[in-house]
């Protein structure tokens, strides 16, 4: 089963360039905008200014793991994973799964 997502990512998913501790790794997976239910403004003020709340949905090979603090660049933008964890099917590793923001907002 985990064979078929393998080539799902492959074939569909986005070029992704993921930078972990000064190291990059390419590969492809799927980075989309989270949609909010809630009619609020996507920004909240702060202290600092204007935070984006925007997030993104991250679903990548389980070749390539995510951590948070990893950054990531996928269709001209850049990201920071906030959350991330490996998805298991069963014992088998199926794939990794990441909450991302924009990599100018913030601290993760």
């Amino acid at each position: 089963m985990t064979e078929s997502f393998a080539d799902i990512l492959r074939h569909f998913g986005a070029r992704v360039e993921i930078e972990h501790e000064n190291a990059l790794a390419q590969t492809r997976a799927f980075v989309q905008l989270i949609r909010r239910q809630e009619t609020k403004e996507p920004w909240e003020e702060t202290n600092f200014g204007a935070a984006d709340l925007r997030r993104w949905l991250y679903i990548g090979p389980k070749e390539q793991p995510l951590q948070a603090g990893d950054k990531v660049r996928a269709g001209g933008a850049a990201y920071v994973a906030q959350h991330a964890a490996a998805i298991y099917v069963g014992a088998e590793k199926s794939h990794w799964w990441g909450i991302l923001r924009l990599e100018r907002e913030g601290l993760v």
